[in-house]
C-alpha cells in the first residue's frame, strides 16, 4: 500500500472550521471564547493526530495484511499514540453513536412501513 500523507484542510475549508468551533463553543464555559490563533492552531494540531493515527493504524493493517480499517485499528492507534487512558471512554461513546444510528434507522424503516401500509400496499412483499 503507498503511503500518502493525510492532506490537511485548509483553515477556511467551511466544513472543517464549522465542525472545530461546533465542539470548541460546547466544550468551552458560557462567556469564554478562543482566539483565530488558537482556533487555527488547534486545527493544525488535530490534523497532524488524525494524521498520525491513521498512519499507525496502516501499519497494522497492512502487517496483518488487510485492506479495510476498523474501529478496533482507530483504538490501537490512540492506544499506540500514548492515549491508552482515553481508550475505554472512546469505546463508550462510540458505543452511543452506533446505538442511537441503529434507532434512528429503526424509526425511518418503522416509519416507511407505517406509510406504505396507510397507502394499501404490502410492506412485505418485495
Amino acid at each position: 500500500m503507498v503511503k500518502r500523507p493525510l492532506q490537511q484542510a485548509s483553515w477556511g475549508d467551511a466544513e472543517s472550521s464549522f465542525a472545530l468551533e461546533r465542539i470548541v463553543t460546547e466544550v468551552l464555559p458560557p462567556g469564554c471564547s478562543m482566539t483565530d490563533q488558537a482556533m487555527e492552531d488547534l486545527h493544525s494540531l488535530l490534523w497532524a493526530y488524525l494524521g498520525s493515527l491513521v498512519e499507525s493504524g496502516t501499519t497494522k493493517i497492512d502487517r496483518e495484511g488487510r485492506k479495510a480499517f476498523s474501529t478496533d485499528d482507530v483504538m490501537y492507534s490512540v492506544d499506540w499514540s500514548g492515549f491508552n487512558r482515553y481508550t475505554k471512554t472512546l469505546q463508550a461513546h462510540h458505543s452511543v453513536i452506533i446505538k442511537a444510528e441503529d434507532d434512528r434507522k429503526h424509526r425511518e424503516r418503522a416509519k416507511k412501513r407505517a406509510l406504505m401500509i396507510e397507502q394499501g400496499l404490502d410492506p412485505d412483499e418485495r
